[in-house]
């Protein structure tokens, strides 16, 4: 069984964050098969370094968007043997990467 609360303190994996941040001003969010988000990002305290997702998630239904976009990717990679894909957010010319 995988430990999330350990893998988001994994270097590795805060490096990686750390890098795609600064090359393309994205978040590095990671979920379970549930689709629930297992990354912290949505603690309270986490502070995010993306402007785009701090307006989202401050957002009245922000929460709800994001949620909505990561069911749709959970439920596509559940039924296509492609490991990942990109795909159109809630939010009009926002894509996501799902792998």
């Amino acid at each position: 069984m995988i430990n999330w609360k350990e893998m988001k303190n994994l270097h590795v994996i805060s490096k990686l964050s750390e890098i795609l941040n600064k090359w393309y001003g994205t978040e590095l969010i990671w979920c379970n098969a549930h689709g629930k988000i297992q990354s912290g990002h949505l603690d309270k305290d986490f502070i995010p370094k993306n402007l785009f997702f701090k307006s989202q998630i401050s957002m009245a239904h922000g929460h709800d968007f994001l949620e909505q976009d990561l069911e749709k990717a959970t439920e596509w990679l559940k039924e296509n043997d492609n490991p990942s894909f990109l795909y159109d957010s809630f939010f009009k010319h926002v894509k996501g990467v799902s792998s």
